[in-house]
């Protein structure tokens, strides 16, 4: 009797440590990493956007000849991502909801509405470092993305109901 519970705890213990080791390996598991300079990136058409929060809408700070004027507190040149990948649908809101982190896409503009303009996308980069929201249950790492930075995992956090950084969710 003794030996048959002391076996189900092992193997409970087992399935545990399994569990904790998977998270720790991952956690450290680069899946992207990040740009941190303009003479790192290796393509000739690409424009740098960060999220605009309050607008829900990216946004335009440079392209590749340089960072715009940072003397703008609100963004002049909107930007809609009209074809292809567009880190909004892929990576996590802890990531792209924070101001800090600007993001790099390749491709062209292929249209301008008023101060919206459109953008086909052919890929994206983080450019510089990542930042987070307060509060996020994701490894705090600073120079790539793991797997726990893309859309996957707020939907598994939101279906435990444990996803409540923004509105978006």
């Amino acid at each position: 009797m003794l030996q048959n519970i002391i076996s189900k705890i092992l193997k409970i213990l087992i399935v545990f440590m399994i569990i904790i080791c998977f998270i720790l390996i991952t956690t450290i598991f680069p899946i992207k990493f990040c740009i941190s300079s303009f003479s790192d990136i290796k393509k000739d058409k690409f424009y740098i956007i960060d999220y605009y929060y309050d607008m829900s809408s990216w946004y335009l700070i440079g392209d590749e000849k340089g960072l715009f004027g940072e003397d703008n507190d609100f963004p002049d040149y909107f930007v809609e991502i009209s074809n292809g990948p567009d880190p909004q649908n892929i990576v996590s809101g802890d990531v792209y909801l924070c101001t800090n982190t600007s993001f790099i896409i390749y491709g062209d503009i292929v249209e301008k509405r008023g101060n919206v303009y459109l953008l086909d996308s052919s890929g994206w980069d983080v450019l510089g470092e990542i930042k987070r929201l307060k509060g996020t249950c994701r490894p705090k790492t600073r120079k790539y993305l793991t797997i726990y930075d893309f859309k996957w995992f707020d939907y598994i956090l939101e279906s435990l109901g444990l996803y409540t950084n923004h509105p978006n969710y």
